[in-house]
């Protein structure tokens, strides 16, 4: 076994870095190391996982988790042991599996212990087996599907699509993803996107000043369309962090959209809040794969800030629906406080492209 891979395997046994500044040190240490990783050393490193790792153990999925998302396709040959294995949560690491493992898994839902696990597995496949999986299911509901929460094919939704009425995938993301980082940072590059800039009206329910969360000077930058120009994700940091918040554009000026419905809960004062720093993060001169910030809680030394790329959802994937045309909405963006304050929570952006609604939502531990 290489020092490298050891370093590693020493690196997520342990469970006590002593500060939190040492932690965020060998976090750092950790990434760097994923990334300098040669193909024989990532794959020593999975099968240490399979041959010796404890399964059930946190540090054999953050292994198979960075391995997915720092290295994609690295766990394609081993995909096979690990449905035999039924290690099969997290689903991401299942993602660019070939047709004969999603048929394998689709096998496995009508097995009580491991449909859940299963179902999300396929979600981050997604080829034509899984669409036609799902698709089967939604026209002929299972006797199980009322023990889930949401219906099978929903469970596209975690790997960042959906299936359209016609049966195939409607992508929910894009796939280039820009990291947004601190002004200070080396590759900051220019200003065609912006981040917290003050809005001109004020919150109809906490009379807050609203805030210009992203600012893009022109959005088909970043999203395939056709003259969309300059989008802005207009919110209200405090109370989207309770329910969803809808912007929409009037004479090209962004305003409160007239459809949000206000949350069963909102805190009495919103005055002790801090306010939004004004332009915390800006884009970065670098893209990156849309898998390195696929997974919240399993990857060491990630920003999560960033532009495109899939959403780095805290708990469920929860894509909004438009309030206008009622299409689920396309992911633009999303903001972590942990990028510029000691605070959490991930603020994400949404835009339909053909209403010019945008939406905000958030989500925290």
């Amino acid at each position: 076994m290489s020092n490298t891979v050891e370093s590693l395997i020493d690196f997520h046994g342990t469970r006590n870095f002593g500060s939190r500044d040492n932690l965020l040190a060998q976090q750092q240490e950790a990434r760097a190391t994923y990334g300098s990783l040669s193909v024989d050393e990532q794959a020593e490193l999975a099968e240490f996982v399979l041959d010796d790792g404890d399964h059930e153990s946190d540090w054999a999925w953050e292994i198979l988790c960075c391995l997915a998302c720092f290295h994609p396709g690295s766990l394609k040959s081993h995909h096979k042991r690990l449905v035999e294995k039924r290690m099969l949560y997290f689903g991401v690491i299942y993602h660019g599996a070939d047709t004969g493992i999603a048929d394998e898994l689709i096998s496995l839902l009508d097995d009580d212990d491991h449909r859940n696990h299963a179902l999300v597995a396929m979600a981050w496949i997604g080829d034509e087996s899984v669409q036609s999986a799902f698709a089967k299911r939604r026209e002929h509901p299972p006797s199980w599907a009322a023990s889930l929460y949401v219906p099978p094919e929903h469970y596209a939704h975690q790997g960042g699509w959906e299936l359209t009425p016609e049966g195939t995938c409607r992508n929910l993301f894009q796939q280039m993803a820009v990291p947004l980082v601190s002004p200070s940072t080396e590759d900051a590059s220019g200003m065609s996107v912006r981040t917290g800039i003050e809005g001109d009206d004020s919150c109809p329910w906490c009379s807050r000043r609203l805030t210009q969360l992203l600012v893009f000077e022109d959005i088909s930058e970043f999203v395939p369309c056709h003259g969309c120009g300059q989008a802005v994700i207009l919110t209200c940091d405090v109370c989207s962090c309770y329910g969803t918040v809808f912007g929409a554009m009037d004479e090209g000026r962004p305003v409160w959209h007239s459809k949000n419905e206000r949350p069963e809960y909102l805190p009495d004062d919103a005055s002790d809040w801090g306010a939004f720093p004004k332009e915390p993060l800006v884009l970065s001169g670098q893209t990156r794969h849309f898998l390195e910030a696929a997974d919240w809680s399993m990857l060491p030394g990630v920003k999560f800030s960033q532009v495109g790329g899939i959403p780095t959802w805290v708990q469920d994937a929860a894509y909004p629906t438009c309030p206008d045309c009622s299409t689920t909405m396309q992911f633009v963006g999303q903001i972590s406080n942990e990028d510029f304050d000691n605070g959490e929570g991930i603020y994400y952006c949404h835009h339909c492209l053909d209403c010019d609604v945008t939406a905000t939502s958030y989500q925290q531990t």
